[in-house]
């Protein structure tokens, strides 16, 4: 699970927040993913950003509470 930032789930358990540099590497990740789409003859894309993926944690002002530049 992926999630802009630590996210206590109990006394024993934390969700780890995402680091900056798997940050990137996703971002990278995102930009590539079209092109390879487009050469491998697809002719559509959907990019799903709700319930608790990824992107929607680091837009979502209620659940990313990240104080670096990250913060939304």
């Amino acid at each position: 699970m992926l999630v802009s930032n630590d996210i206590p789930l109990s006394a024993k358990y934390t969700v780890q927040g995402i680091t900056f540099e798997r940050l990137l590497d996703i971002i990278n990740k995102f930009n590539e993913a079209p092109k390879r789409s487009v050469e491998t003859g697809f002719d559509c894309l959907e990019f799903h950003c709700t319930h608790n993926y990824l992107p929607h944690s680091m837009l979502s002002s209620g659940i990313n509470h990240r104080s670096n530049e990250w913060r939304w």
